[in-house]
């Protein structure tokens, strides 16, 4: 495949295996099957906190990403977090990106508010996003009902019944300081 000289981005390399990462059409790095490993180009400085890598690998630790398969997806290692009756969900546990609820009777799981939720992304902007899902593993017919913290907006199915597990898209949808905002969609 023929780069433009203004490409950005990822590109899966079927014959190396690879996810090439590319800024203005130059490769600066890539993922292989190999390693976890970032690889850097030679001749470039990659920074990441306080760790400066100049060409040669960068281990991403927590956030490493496997490649599966030739042609699968990328994996990410995921914390499932728990839930049991009415609760207040914490920034962690939407982190974690699933929560295992078992409640008892109805539940309503209170969102962290939005303030919170951009606040725990790094750089976060507008149209930031990422999902969550709640598996209701009820031993009764009880359900879950995602209820809104301050400065979240609902949108579409926000309830999760005995034996279903819902997907939501959390969405940034203002990041100034006093004023954030979130809307989180029910996915179906």
């Amino acid at each position: 495949m023929a780069i433009s000289a203004t490409h950005r981005g990822w590109w899966w390399d079927v014959d190396n295996t690879r996810l090439r990462i590319y800024v203005n059409g130059t490769l600066v790095g890539y993922f292989d099957n190999a390693s976890p490993y970032l690889v850097v180009a030679s001749g470039l400085t990659v920074t990441a906190g306080n760790l400066v890598v100049t060409a040669g690998s960068l281990n991403a630790g927590g956030a490493a990403v496997w490649l599966t398969q030739k042609v699968g997806p990328m994996a990410q290692r995921k914390t499932v977090t728990t839930a049991a009756d009415t609760a207040t969900l914490t920034v962690a546990q939407f982190r974690s990106q699933h929560i295992d609820g078992t409640p008892t009777a109805a539940a309503a799981y209170t969102t962290p508010t939005a303030a919170a939720i951009v606040a725990d992304i790094t750089n976060a902007e507008v149209g930031s996003s990422y999902y969550l899902s709640i598996n209701n593993m009820s031993a009764g017919a009880n359900t879950i009902t995602l209820t809104a913290g301050n400065g979240i907006t609902l949108d579409g199915t926000v309830t999760v019944a005995q034996n279903v597990c819902r997907l939501f898209l959390v969405t940034c949808t203002n990041v100034t300081a006093a004023s954030e905002a979130v809307t989180i969609y029910g996915m179906g």
